[in-house]
């Protein structure tokens, strides 16, 4: 009995929580493109990405980058430079908006 009013409470605090998401990520020399879906209102943030190699059955942090945006409303790609050499890579990427942390995944690509 307890479960369903639990639950409601959940949905209730999670609605409008998913303003903002990514979508495709891919590498094109120099840069990682990375498409971002906002379905709020246009906002000034910044995404960071965090970059490490996975070569060797290893993960070594290679770099840090951080690009400034304004995100329209709907869909929206950001370029961020970041020199990649072939091989396997982990992406830990961020949006952040008035100093909070808004988005946050992890993404594998590989490199050609």
């Amino acid at each position: 009995m307890i479960l369903i009013p639990l639950m409601l409470v959940i949905v209730i605090f999670s609605a409008g929580c998913l303003e903002t998401s990514f979508g495709v990520v891919e590498y094109s020399y120099p840069l990682l493109n990375i498409e971002i879906t906002n379905s709020g209102e246009e906002t000034d943030a910044y995404v960071q990405v965090t970059v490490f190699d996975l070569a060797d059955f290893r993960q070594i942090e290679i770099g840090k980058y951080v690009e400034d945006i304004h995100l329209k409303t709907g869909s929206n790609m950001v370029s961020v430079p970041v020199k990649l050499k072939k091989g396997d890579y982990k992406l830990y990427i961020y949006l952040i908006e008035n100093n909070e942390r808004k988005v946050a995944e992890i993404r594998d690509i590989g490199v050609e």
